[in-house]
């Protein structure tokens, strides 16, 4: 076996490991293994994704689009990626960005009812409320339980001044899931 093969059969273990020690909350762990596989093979796709989405869970979310845009040049077209990305934008501000993003996951894969919700909060964002209750319903449509787009939903129709509607929206959301905190706070912000 190559030294190159050899190596890409390590960063493989390492990756698996990362992840083992996300979903056991161990998340320094997990991102020094994705660290090291992306500084030691930087074409590795999937290294790139995974530690741009830790870097954006602990709050490093310039930090996070470099990782993320890596993964979408290595691999175009990614829906999740591209999503990833979204939301990485826009919390840095770049609703622009983020809804050319999220535009381009739906357009690689409309059948995801997550980037619908994502692409209503982004419009929200921009101001355009009215087509952000749009597309929340449409994720609705889709995935009915998908406690996010009732959430989104409910931002968009208090932005448009139906605080009765938001308020039923985020009970929704609530009634899906009694420890979503992000519903509780926009309820409580109305």
């Amino acid at each position: 076996m190559s030294a190159q093969k050899k190596l890409q059969e390590q960063h493989k273990k390492e990756l698996v490991q990362a992840l083992e020690h996300a979903k056991r909350g161990q998340r320094e762990q997990s991102l020094t293994l994705l660290q090291k596989v992306c500084n030691e093979d930087p074409s590795n796709t999937a290294a790139n994704f995974f530690f741009g989405i830790g870097l954006f869970e602990i709050g490093q979310f310039e930090a996070s689009i470099t990782y993320l845009e890596k993964a979408n040049a290595l691999k175009p077209g990614w829906d999740d990626a591209l999503s990833s990305l979204a939301s990485a934008y826009n919390q840095t501000g770049q609703a622009d960005k983020a809804l050319e993003a999220i535009d381009e996951a739906i357009a690689a894969n409309p059948n995801k009812a997550h980037s619908y919700s994502l692409k209503a909060i982004i419009l929200s964002n921009l101001s355009k409320p009215e087509e952000g209750a749009f597309f929340a319903k449409q994720a609705l449509r889709m995935e009915p339980q998908l406690k996010s787009a009732h959430v989104n939903l409910g931002i968009c129709q208090s932005l448009m001044g139906k605080f009765d509607k938001a308020i039923a929206s985020f009970e929704e959301a609530i009634a899906l899931d009694s420890n979503y905190a992000v519903a509780y706070r926009e309820q409580y912000c109305l």
